[in-house]
């Protein structure tokens, strides 16, 4: 993504997995397409849920790139999430791949488009709910989700963080889940709120 020339987009903490920001502070956001459905609830432990003891819930979330989505979800619609890049000279680029011309990944000159599914994590289930997991699923190659909520739960590696500067003059940045507006993502994984509207910031948390 072309963001803000001259802007302030970095990145934060430990681990940004693939998601980086070069000399010109535009953002590169690899992305793997896989199947949704190998993700389910995952269960917690009361010592590491959110807040524990017990009866408590955490979220976290998964680009949406088709359409097999976790068959375990908290919500059945995605969140849609534009960002408004910048908007003189703009340099959006989408390189080869399976994902370059998604139809749930939509990129132009002025801005980007992505979707996201919310799936969440439970302290207070049977231990073999076949609606559970106890882990996430191995895919052969280090991967992240986003989200903070589960940052004390064994299956987190680690965190980190990217802010984004978008476009900062006439900004249209949006946020929607069923075309209501939004500032955080459910389990805080992408987040509007502490920064402002027109700025965004993606929290990771590796789980591979």
């Amino acid at each position: 993504m072309d963001n803000e020339d001259g802007g302030n987009s970095h990145p934060e903490g430990s681990w940004q997995g693939a998601w980086t920001i070069d000399g010109n502070a535009n953002s590169w956001h690899t992305i793997c397409k896989v199947d949704g459905r190998l993700f389910k609830f995952l269960h917690l432990t009361p010592s590491t849920a959110n807040g524990g003891p017990y009866n408590r819930s955490t979220n976290y979330a998964l680009i949406r790139l088709g359409n097999l989505p976790p068959i375990q979800r908290y919500f059945n619609d995605p969140f849609i999430l534009y960002h408004d890049n910048e908007d003189s000279n703009n340099k959006n680029l989408s390189q080869s791949g399976q994902s370059g011309s998604n139809s749930y990944l939509n990129r132009t000159t002025q801005g980007t488009t992505l979707q996201f599914w919310i799936s969440y994590g439970n302290n207070n289930r049977w231990s073999d709910d076949p609606a559970y997991m106890h882990e996430f699923p191995s895919l052969g190659f280090e991967y992240g989700v986003f989200g903070t909520e589960m940052a004390r739960q064994s299956s987190v590696l680690a965190n980190g963080a990217l802010y984004i500067d978008d476009e900062n003059r006439k900004n249209a940045n949006s946020f929607k889940y069923l075309n209501i507006d939004q500032t955080p993502l459910p389990g805080l994984g992408v987040d509007r709120t502490t920064i402002g509207p027109s700025d965004t910031y993606y929290r990771f948390m590796k789980v591979r």
